[in-house]
C-alpha cells in the first residue's frame, strides 16, 4: 500500500521538520519510498495518509475539527499537546490525523507516534536500535489524546560531557553530527530546551593543566554554537545560556570576580557582549546562579560585601540586560548549594522575573522545599546523572518518581525542570524517567516504567535480570565512580609514599565495607551476564550499557580494595611480604581493568568511549607503571 505524508497549507518549519522525520520513520518500517506534500484540494490521496498540523496551519484538520471527526483546537488539549486518530476513507484507505493544538504539539504526536505505533526508538543515537521491518504496516484502531506536559520546559543541561564530546576530534566539543544526534533525541523525548554549558568554553578547559595538555589550543568555537542554535530551533528545542562570567570567547578576571561594587561594570558590559556581540544572543531561556561567576563555588567577596546584598543587585542587572535585548527571553535562577540557604535566610531577593529552581542534592534527593514562596514561581533543577557517578550511572527510576510527584504536585514547583544528564549515553534510563515524570506526574510509576524500559530494550527475559543488576548498583553506587577513583588515586599515592595509616581500626572497618560493595558488586555483574545471554537486544547493546558499566565499577572498587589491604597490612605486619603481595594483585587487577577499557564497547560506534587518555580528568587517574614499581 501506497504511504503518504500531508502538510498544511500554512505549515509552520517544525510542522515540515516533523513531517520530513515522519517520512524517514515511515520508510524504515514499510521499506518502501513514503511520499510528502503539502494538503491539496480534494485531498484524494490514495493508500494510508499520515495528516500532520494544527487547526491554523492545515485546513484539512480544521475541516476535521469542525465536522467533529477530531477533536481538536488551540485549547484542546492545549500547547504541546494534541491527538492521533485513525479515520476511514471508504474506497482510498486509512486517514491517520496526527494533530497538535500548536505546532509543538503537531511534532510531539508525531514523535510519539514514531515511538508507539512504528517501534522507532527515541533514543536510536545512543542505542543504535532499528524498528522492525513491516512491508504489509497499517495504522491499526486508534483514537489517543496526547495531553500538554505538567512541566511546560523541561531543559537537558548538558554539563560534563567529556567522553561524549571526546568521541571526535577536537577534543572537549561536539561535532555536527554528535550534536545532530543529541538534539534530534531530545526532541523525540520531550526535552524542549538545551543549556549548552560546557560547550560555551568552561574555565577548567583553558585554565587546568590536565585539560591544556588534552587540547592546548582550546577556543569556543562560536562558529558551531551559532550552528547548534540554529539547528535546535529547527527542531522546536529552546536554548539555554548559563549567564557566567568566565567563558573562553568573552570572560572577567578573577579579581574582577570577587568584588562587584568596584567591578559591576565589567560584569555588565560583559553580559552586553554575550547579548549583542555573540551568537547566545539568539537564545531564549537565560540561567545564572548566586555563585562565583568565574567558578563552581560560593561567592567570596575580597572587597568585604554581604553576598546576599551583591547578588540581589547582579540579577536586577543581569535581568535588565536580557530583557532590553531580549524582551521574551524566559530568566532563571538555579539555588544550586548555597543558593538555598542566601535565598531561605531572606539575604537574597531576586526580582520576580526569575523562576526559582530548587535543587537536588545531586541523586535526586531534595531538602525542604521552602513554606513560603514569597510570591516567586518555581521549578526544580535534577540529576539524571552527577559528576561524582559520572562514569557509571546511578540508576533510580523510583526515586525519581517520588521527588517529582512531591516536587510537581504537593509543592507545585512546575514552572520549569532542569535535568543534569553528563554523558547522556549511559543515564538515559533516568533522562527518559524525568521526561516522563515530568509529563504526567501523577500517573509516572517508577517500578512499572523500570520494568517496561528494561523489557522493550532486552526483552521479557533478560528484563528481570537488567532490573535486578541496576538495583544492586544503585544499593552500591554510593557518592559514585568519580568519588571511588578519586579514594583510588588517594589510596595508590598513600602506598607509594610508605604511608603509615593514622587509624588502623577504621581502615578495618573500610576494608570490611569495601568487601561487602565488591561482593555486591559481582552480583549484579552476575545478573547483568544473565540478562546478557537472554537478551533480544541489538547492537550489542545489553554488554554496552548494562554489563560492561559495571565491570568497570567492580573492577575499580576490587583494586580500592588491594590497596586497602597493601596499607593495612603495612600498618600491622613486621613483615613487608603481606603488604606487597597486595601491591602485586592491586597491580595485576589494574592491567586487567585497563584492557577491559582498551576492549571497550562491543558497538564499534563506542568503541573508545573509556579510553583513560580522554577521559574526564577530575578525580585523578591510578597510575600502573609506579604501581608495579611499587614496594614496601
Amino acid at each position: 500500500m501506497k504511504h503518504t505524508v500531508v502538510y498544511g497549507a500554512n505549515a509552520t518549519p517544525l510542522e515540515r521538520n516533523a513531517c520530513e522525520d515522519l517520512k524517514a520513520d515511515l520508510e524504515r518500517v514499510v521499506g518502501v519510498p513514503v511520499a510528502l506534500h503539502e494538503e491539496s484540494a480534494g485531498n484524494r490521496d490514495e493508500g494510508a495518509v499520515y495528516l500532520v498540523g494544527t487547526p491554523a496551519s492545515c485546513g484539512w484538520v480544521s475541516m476535521l475539527a469542525d465536522r467533529g471527526e477530531i477533536e481538536i483546537s488551540r485549547d484542546m488539549p492545549g500547547s504541546q499537546g494534541g491527538i492521533m486518530k485513525r479515520i476511514e476513507r471508504p474506497g482510498l484507505g486509512p486517514l491517520v490525523v496526527l494533530a497538535g493544538s500548536d505546532a509543538k504539539g503537531a511534532q510531539n504526536v508525531v514523535y510519539d507516534f514514531s515511538r508507539d505505533v512504528l517501534g522507532v526508538d527515541p533514543y536510536q543515537y545512543f542505542t543504535d536500535y532499528s524498528p522492525a521491518l513491516r512491508p504489509e504496516f497499517l495504522p491499526k484502531t486508534l483514537d489517543r489524546t496526547v495531553a500538554p506536559p505538567k512541566v511546560p520546559i523541561l531543559c537537558y543541561f548538558d554539563n560534563d560531557d567529556d567522553e561524549l564530546a571526546n568521541m571526535t576530534q577536537p577534543y572537549l566539543q561536539f561535532d555536527k553530527a554528535t550534536w545532530k544526534g543529541v538534539l534530534d533525541t531530545l526532541a523525540r523525548t520531550r526535552y524542549n530546551a538545551i543549556d549548552l554549558h560546557d560547550h560555551l568554553g568552561r574555565s577548567e578547559f583553558f585554565l587546568w593543566e590536565d585539560y591544556i595538555k588534552l587540547r592546548p589550543d582550546y577556543h569556543t568555537d562560536l562558529e558551531l554554537l551559532d550552528w547548534v542554535i540554529d539547528y535546535a530551533h529547527s527542531k522546536g528545542i529552546m536554548v539555554q545560556i548559563p549567564m557566567y562570567l568566565a567563558w573562553e570567547f568573552k570572560h572577567i578576571t578573577e579579581e574582577e570576580g570577587v568584588c562587584w561594587s568596584k567591578y559591576k561594570h565589567r560584569w555588565i558590559e560583559t553580559w552586553q557582549y554575550y547579548m549583542k556581540d555573540s551568537p547566545i544572543g539568539k537564545a531564549d531561556l537565560f540561567l545564572d546562579r548566586p555563585r562565583s561567576q568565574i567558578w563552581d563555588c560560593q561567592y567570596k567577596s575580597a572587597c568585604g560585601e554581604d553576598t546576599g546584598a551583591v547578588m540581589t543587585e547582579a540579577f536586577t542587572a543581569l535581568r535588565d540586560v536580557v530583557l532590553e535585548h531580549n524582551p521574551r527571553a524566559t530568566l532563571l535562577c538555579d539555588l544550586y548549594a548555597h543558593g538555598q540557604d542566601l535565598w531561605t535566610s531572606g539575604a537574597f531577593r531576586p526580582p520576580k522575573d526569575y523562576i526559582l529552581l530548587w535543587p537536588n542534592n545531586g541523586w535526586g534527593l531534595f531538602k525542604p522545599f521552602p513554606k513560603d514562596k514569597r510570591g516567586y514561581r518555581f521549578g526544580t533543577y535534577m540529576h539524571a546523572g552527577f559528576w561524582l557517578n559520572h562514569v557509571v550511572q546511578d540508576p533510580y527510576p523510583r526515586r525519581i518518581e517520588q521527588s517529582m510527584k512531591e516536587l510537581l504536585l504537593t509543592h507545585e514547583a512546575a514552572e520549569y525542570c532542569l535535568v543534569n544528564g553528563q554523558t547522556f549515553r549511559h543515564f538515559i534510563l533516568n533522562l527518559e524517567a524525568y521526561s516522563r515524570a515530568t509529563y504526567a506526574p501523577e500517573s509516572f510509576d517508577g517500578d512499572a516504567f523500570f520494568r517496561q524500559w528494561a523489557a522493550r530494550y532486552f526483552g521479557d527475559a533478560a528484563a528481570p535480570h537488567v532490573v535486578r543488576a541496576f538495583d544492586l548498583l544503585h544499593e552500591v553506587s554510593g557518592e559514585g565512580y568519580v568519588r571511588l577513583i578519586h579514594e583510588v588515586v588517594a589510596a595508590e599515592k598513600a602506598c607509594l609514599a610508605k604511608e603509615v595509616p593514622a587509624d588502623l581500626a577504621a581502615l578495618e572497618k573500610s576494608v570490611k565495607d569495601t568487601e561487602a560493595r565488591l561482593e555486591t558488586l559481582r552480583a549484579a555483574l552476575q545478573e547483568a551476564e544473565q540478562a546478557d545471554q537472554a537478551a533480544k537486544d541489538q547492537a550489542h547493546f545489553c554488554h554496552d550499557h548494562v554489563v560492561l558499566p559495571i565491570r568497570v565499577f567492580a573492577e575499580t572498587v576490587a583494586l580500592h580494595l588491594e590497596l586497602q589491604k597493601a596499607l593495612l597490612a603495612w600498618g600491622r605486619d613486621t613483615s613487608t611480604e603481606n603488604a606487597n603481595a597486595h601491591l602485586r594483585e592491586a597491580a595485576r587487577i589494574l592491567r586487567a581493568h585497563l584492557k577491559t577499557r582498551e576492549d571497550g564497547d562491543k558497538n564499534p560506534m563506542w568503541k573508545t568511549w573509556y579510553d583513560p587518555k580522554k577521559r574526564r580528568p577530575n578525580g585523578g587517574f591510578p597510575d600502573l607503571g609506579k604501581l608495579e614499581a611499587a614496594r614496601f
